[in-house]
């Protein structure tokens, strides 16, 4: 395991049951230890939780980031929202978006399985995946 994989934050339980979360959040820890991720690179603080998580692969932009901007209102500082995406722009805005507002962001990208194809439109070969620590 690479260094930035070991510094991902520690999942609230809440999350760690849901089964869509635990498949993005694996290949996300399969990219970083691939080293498929660019960005700052994970700078999550000690004792970071990921508070929430999005699923943003059925969704076309800008939905993903307004979902983003609501869970950011209830996650504490310091603290992460996991976020996976398969529409290319959602990785654009939400990227200028958290530079603007001073957030963390690393991103990875992963093949889609066929199962996330066969419920999307066209052009969802790779999802998305985007870590946002909160800074206040």
């Amino acid at each position: 395991m690479t260094d930035q994989a070991a510094n991902l934050p520690s999942v609230a339980d809440a999350l760690a049951k849901q089964t869509d979360f635990a498949q993005d959040w694996q290949a996300l820890e399969h990219a970083l230890t691939a080293d498929a991720v660019h960005g700052s690179g994970l700078s999550a603080p000690t004792g970071a939780v990921l508070q929430h998580y999005i699923d943003g692969k059925t969704m076309a932009c800008p939905l993903p980031l307004l979902k983003l901007k609501i869970a950011l209102k209830t996650t504490a500082c310091g603290d992460c929202v996991y976020l996976t995406a398969t529409d290319p722009n959602s990785e654009h805005d939400i990227g200028a978006f958290c530079r603007m507002a001073g957030h963390g962001l690393v991103i990875a990208h992963t093949p889609a399985s066929d199962a996330t194809l066969a419920h999307n439109a066209q052009d969802t070969a790779t999802i998305i995946h985007l870590l946002i620590t909160k800074n206040c």
